[in-house]
């Protein structure tokens, strides 16, 4: 998914230099928990509360992940663009 990708990309953006591989590991750890907790408890709410319960409430995360990102106040700097290509009609020729 993009959000898989996105988010560590996005994490020096976030975390000061010398900071990034605890958050890296902090954030790999977190995500993992959620990956073994997550599947876990909706199994176990589907079988307790049922299928209906456990889709609403797997709806009911997505948007307080919605949520949480749009509030994040976090700019990123301007990229900077490569240099432009020349066209290949301008570069100069080797004389000979």
């Amino acid at each position: 998914m993009v959000f898989d990708i996105a988010y560590p990309a996005f994490v020096p953006t976030v975390v000061d230099r010398d900071r990034l591989v605890p958050a890296n590991g902090a954030l790999e750890a977190g995500a993992n928990g959620a990956r073994l907790l997550g599947t876990n408890s909706g199994g176990l709410l589907a079988q307790i509360a049922g299928p209906p319960v456990a889709l609403l409430a797997d709806a009911a995360t997505f948007v307080v992940s919605a949520a949480t990102i749009t509030a994040m106040a976090v700019r990123e700097p301007p990229r900077r663009r490569p240099p432009a290509l020349r066209c290949a009609g301008t570069s100069p020729r080797a004389s000979g």
